[in-house]
């Protein structure tokens, strides 16, 4: 009784200590994480501790910060924590989970790997892909209501990352896929798996393991092509991507745009462009319009190219609000409108000759009607398109900069600076840095030089207001911004080694942007000295505006601790906020 009394004590001392001078930030307990050799753990201690996580020790940064990359073993795992400050012990133990936790049902079949799920509407033309993630060693078939069973092949190589412990050792599992004629399936009709594996036993006699698979929460429905259904946008600009969760084909399609419907699956309605183009838009982004309403089509007979003060409006009756794709190399932009034919007897310039180099048509196939705009300057500020009744409208902005002696370049602008992240924290630091507040420090720095240098300036935040991305777009856009700069701090997924891969980065996403991203990386790692985590294209929501160019930089990584470190001084974040300004002006000199 003693002995357990005395544990219990030294259990709550120790528990107590912890709390006194160990704090781990990531990972949480009991967090599971993706199936990695190895991991990151990181907190903060006293600075003079000493610091070992399963007996290895961890440097431990002057603010006590402290960061480990360490191997890991599938399944059930635990980080042992003991800082040890003068013989005053803090421990603590993280049970954290490696990959998907055992489930003796999926030895053989990944259930959650099996696409499509939900219902799923299909039209009479075309294919369709069934798929799952199954062990290499068996095959597996697919079948309907009239149970026939259809083989389904498996892909070239193992999926490595995919593991499940069997009594045989770590089985890895591969896709097996299998696409079928839409005539072949069954309508109204429930999916069925069957999984087969042939083996000998120890004593030579041959088995073969056989089990099938009920897909309960996925039937198909198949469709008449007529009458043809319509779908329309709603609410803000939104995405048509190639497949459901897949890359992007058109961005920015505003509400109104019409397409002709080609199917669904559980959260996505399939559109078609052209006879032979799809793609694919989220069922809470559009709606489907009555039976009956007419199919969106349109010609073009005449073009009318307008100079304004600040832009050039190409402007051009369609008839209905069409989908459009927009790619820009340089000075060159084209502009394919789905669904518009050719009746195009000329294109008027109205005073924008000394804008338009050139501009021209071409029907590149049946319902693909394609504009053709080459720009005198070098590459394009920004554009902005819409559709103003049955007209389509492209803006074209000028090149805003011009010489000025003495003055900085920024003068007269109109800049957002978007403090990333706010009711979300972001990354965390070692210490418990909040990157939504490191952000916030470099903004109002970066405020305070351009508004100095006689620029106009909008934040989307100016303390820890509750903000939605696209709320931060529509900021930028309804200001009519003449540039957009939004401001982060990095971190890495589970399983990245921190230690190499850190750094300054700047993204960008539209090609008139890809100057600015680049001159202000380059200020910012001659100003921060830390390693280069690289320029790039991203995909993400704040670098894809159109109407001004669009870059999001991250200036330092929140889990380095000497980066940590830095990011709480007010030097180093207005070398952050310098080095973002020279790379503005930069690009306004070019």
């Amino acid at each position: 009784m003693m002995h357990k009394i005395v544990s219990c004590v030294l259990f709550l001392t120790v528990a107590a200590l912890a709390q006194n001078h160990l704090e781990i930030i990531y990972p949480e307990n009991d967090q599971q994480i993706a199936a990695v050799d190895s991991t990151f753990i990181f907190g903060n201690t006293n600075p003079k501790a000493k610091l070992l996580i399963n007996g290895e020790e961890i440097k431990v940064h002057k603010d006590g910060g402290f960061l480990a990359f360490l191997p890991v073993d599938r399944g059930a795992f635990k980080f042992n924590i003991i800082s040890d400050l003068e013989s005053d012990i803090c421990a603590t133990t993280v049970n954290i989970q490696i990959g998907p936790i055992k489930d003796d049902s999926e030895k053989y079949v990944r259930h959650s790997s099996i696409t499509p799920a939900g219902r799923t509407v299909l039209l009479t033309d075309g294919a369709f892909e069934f798929s799952l993630k199954a062990k290499t060693a068996g095959q597996v078939y697919c079948s309907f209501i009239d149970g026939v069973w259809r083989p389904m092949y498996p892909g070239l190589r193992p999926e490595s990352v995919e593991y499940y412990e069997t009594s045989a050792g770590d089985a890895d599992f591969i896709t097996f896929a299998v696409k079928l004629q839409v005539n072949d399936i069954i309508d109204s009709s429930r999916v069925y798996y069957l999984y087969e594996e042939d083996y000998f036993d120890s004593n030579g006699v041959y088995l073969c393991s056989e089990f099938e698979i009920d897909s309960t929460d996925f039937y198909i429905v198949r469709t008449d092509d007529y009458p043809s259904r319509v779908l329309r946008l709603t609410g803000r600009p939104h995405i048509i991507r190639t497949a459901p969760g897949k890359g992007y084909k058109l961005v920015n399609q505003p509400a109104g745009v019409k397409f002709i419907y080609a199917g669904e699956s559980q959260d996505c309605y399939r559109v078609k462009l052209t006879d032979d183009i799809t793609g694919y838009v989220r069922k809470s982004d559009a709606r489907l319009e009555p039976l009956g309403t007419a199919i969106p089509k349109g010609e073009v007979s005449r073009i009318a190219v307008d100079d304004f003060p600040k832009y050039v409006q190409i402007s051009m009756k369609i008839e209905d609000q069409l989908p459009y794709e927009i790619h820009t190399d340089g000075s060159l932009m084209t502009v394919d409108i789905y669904g518009l034919n050719s009746d195009t007897d000329w294109i008027r310039f109205n005073g924008s000759q000394d804008y338009i180099k050139s501009l021209w048509w071409t029907q590149p196939q049946d319902g693909v009607y394609r504009l053709n705009i080459h720009w005198y300057d070098n590459h394009f500020w920004g554009y902005n398109c819409f559709y103003e009744g049955k007209g389509f409208v492209l803006r074209l902005k000028k090149r805003l900069y011009q010489k000025r002696f003495f003055r900085s370049p920024v003068e007269g602008l109109k800049i957002v600076i978007d403090p990333g992240h706010s009711h979300d924290a972001g990354a965390k630091g070692p210490t418990g840095l909040k990157e939504k507040d490191a952000n916030l420090w470099i903004a109002h720095e970066l405020r305070q030089i351009l508004m100095s240098k006689g620029a106009e300036v909008l934040m989307t935040r100016m303390g820890h207001e509750h903000l939605e991305v696209y709320d931060r777009v529509d900021i930028a856009t309804k200001w009519d911004a003449d540039l957009l700069i939004s401001i982060h701090n990095n971190a890495v997924p589970d399983g990245v080694n921190p230690f190499v891969h850190n750094g300054s980065s700047v993204y960008y996403y539209f090609d008139q942007a890809r100057p600015l991203a680049e001159a202000i990386h380059k200020h910012l790692l001659k100003a921060t000295k830390l390693p280069d985590h690289g320029l790039y294209y991203g995909n993400l929501a704040l670098c894809r505006v159109t109407d001004c160019p669009a870059v999001l930089v991250e200036c330092a990584f929140m889990m380095i601790p000497e980066q940590e470190a830095m990011l709480k001084t007010d030097k180093f974040q207005r070398k952050c906020a310098k080095a973002i300004y020279k790379g503005i002006c930069d690009y306004l000199r070019e």
